[in-house]
This record gives structure tokens, C-alpha cells and sequence, in this order.
């Protein structure tokens, strides 16, 4: 549970039971057919970056609608959100958030009816008039033993790291992740993790580019894809990404494909056969993954 920092022991009571009012209402909507094929895909720099290969992939995917979309990104839901309006982007069966820590669900496409708390959308929204809902059964497994106010704490306490403008709260509950900068100095990494184990505070780590996350020990982009997935009921997958906090998506099992823009560390790395090195960037790459698991000859998968 979150500490002491959350706005009480009390308030937090009431807002858990809540969430559950909520989770135990039936969904009016009505169910939509199920795809059972999908690409889960980070957003920045791998879907995103390229005008003219989100062109050719959203092109693309208008032929084949047997397959289903999953976003995993590290922004929180509303810059999600945002993103994707900008961008123009089809809505996902899934939008994974806060670098797995949080997933969310269409209200119309929930699976097993609507189950969640959180709600967006609306006038302007990239899916004008859909509301979303957050998984509670995932996030009830951060919640065990995620406590952002502390983690924001023992933070503040490294040197040569700075934390993000966040308290590690927000009104509608706790934060799914904590992040900041450091210096360059490649210590820091190792000072940020000793000073959570000191803290006591079960987490996990994610560098990427200069960033670190902090993400409760249940999340992670790998680990929120196969929950995702095996609820949308998914047997084809690819998975798709460009940096340090893809790479236990790119690992989570599935065929998976590292794009072109990539930065060099993760292209140099060793990677196991499941694991495609497109040399196209951003959504080009995405569609030389898809030719190269699902195309042609290979069209029934590995």
C-alpha cells in the first residue's frame, strides 16, 4: 500500500473502496467482436517518428483489421492520450501505461464487461466519445507493494539524481511510476537502486535514454503485454520497440522486432532468434517485423 504520503491511511481506505464500487458495475456496452491476432507496440520513436512510415503502417493495417492494436508506452494515461490524438493514431484493444505498471481497456471492448475506475476520452479524444478503463486486477498488484511517496523520498536523497516534478501522488490515486534525470555519471544507477533496497521498497528500475523509472516490482512492459494479451485472447502477437524500456517487451516471449532507430546500445546487444533487427526506423520498421515474422511464407508465424 502507499505511504503515509498519500493523503492518509483513512482517505486511501475510501478511495480503495471505491474503486471497487466501481469495478462491480456491469458495462451497459455493448461487447465487440474479438481480433485474435495483434501488434503491441511502443509509442515515441517506434510507431511514432515518421510521418511518411505511420502513413505506409496505418496503410497498411486498413487492409488487414483482423489485427489488433496494443500501445505500451511510459506515459501516463492523459499524455497517452494526448499523444495519440495528435498523431492521429487508430484506437488500441489495450493502452499500457506508466511503463507497464497501469493498463487500460476501451469501455466498449473491455474484456468481460467494464471493470475499471479511470476514465478518458470524450469530445477530442482519439477515439471521440470512448471513455477508457483501468484493469484493476493488474493494478491491485502494484498497490501490494507500491508505495510512491516513499520511493519519491529516498530519491531525493541520491546525489547526482534528480527527480521529475511529481509528489509521487495524484487525485485519482497513486502514480504508476516515478522518474528523473542524473548527470552522466554511471554510478548514479547503482546509488538510485541501493537507496530503494535501504528503503525497503520492492521496485524495479528502467533506464532508457538518459531517463530512470521507478515502476512497482510488478510492472514492466514484458509482463503487462502477456497479461494484456492472454485477456484479449490474442494467438499472434508482435512486439515492437526501440530502447531501454522495451526491452522485457521485446523479451516477453512473442515474435518480436527491435526497429531501425534504435539506439546503438540495444542494437549491439545479443539477442535471442525471437528477436528481429529491422534495419527500416520507426512504423517502417514495425511493418519489415510483421513481413518478416508473418509475411509471405511465414504468414502462420514462427
Amino acid at each position: 500500500m502507499p505511504g503515509e504520503g498519500f493523503s492518509g491511511r483513512t482517505s486511501l481506505r475510501k478511495w480503495w473502496k471505491s474503486i471497487w464500487a466501481t469495478s462491480n458495475s456491469p458495462s451497459s456496452s455493448p461487447e465487440q467482436p474479438r481480433v485474435e491476432m495483434g501488434i503491441v507496440t511502443d509509442l515515441d520513436d517506434t510507431l511514432l517518428g515518421s510521418s511518411e512510415c505511420l502513413s505506409a503502417f496505418l496503410r497498411w493495417r486498413e487492409g488487414r483489421p483482423q489485427w489488433g492494436l496494443a500501445y505500451a508506452t511510459g506515459r501516463y494515461l492523459d499524455s497517452a492520450l494526448h499523444v495519440m490524438r495528435e498523431a492521429g493514431l487508430p484506437r488500441p484493444e489495450a493502452l499500457i501505461t506508466d511503463v507497464g505498471s497501469r493498463i487500460f481497456f476501451p469501455v466498449s471492448g473491455f474484456p468481460g464487461g467494464g471493470s475499471g475506475r479511470e476514465t478518458a476520452g470524450g469530445e477530442g479524444s482519439p477515439v471521440s466519445g470512448t471513455e477508457w478503463e483501468e484493469d484493476l486486477r493488474w493494478w491491485s498488484r502494484a498497490l501490494a507493494t507500491w508505495r510512491p511517496v516513499e520511493v519519491v523520498r529516498a530519491l531525493k536523497r541520491v546525489p547526482g539524481f534528480s527527480v521529475d516534478a511529481v509528489d509521487g501522488e495524484d487525485p485519482r490515486g497513486p502514480k504508476g511510476r516515478i522518474s528523473g534525470r542524473w548527470d552522466g555519471d554511471p554510478g548514479v544507477v547503482a546509488r538510485v537502486e541501493q537507496a530503494l533496497k535501504e528503503a525497503g521498497l520492492p521496485t524495479r528500475v528502467v533506464v532508457s535514454r538518459g531517463r530512470l523509472d521507478v515502476i512497482p516490482a510488478s510492472g514492466g512492459k514484458g509482463a503487462a503485454a502477456r497479461y494484456a494479451v492472454a485477456r484479449l485472447g490474442w494467438r499472434k502477437v508482435l512486439a515492437c520497440g526501440d530502447n531501454g524500456n522495451d526491452r522485457d517487451l521485446l523479451l516477453a516471449g512473442f515474435p518480436a522486432v527491435l526497429v531501425g532507430n534504435a539506439d546503438k546500445g540495444m542494437r549491439e546487444e545479443r539477442w535471442p532468434p525471437r528477436v528481429y533487427i529491422a534495419s527500416k526506423p520507426y512504423a517502417c520498421g514495425i511493418l519489415q517485423g510483421w513481413e518478416h515474422w508473418y509475411g509471405g511464407p511465414n504468414i502462420d508465424g514462427p
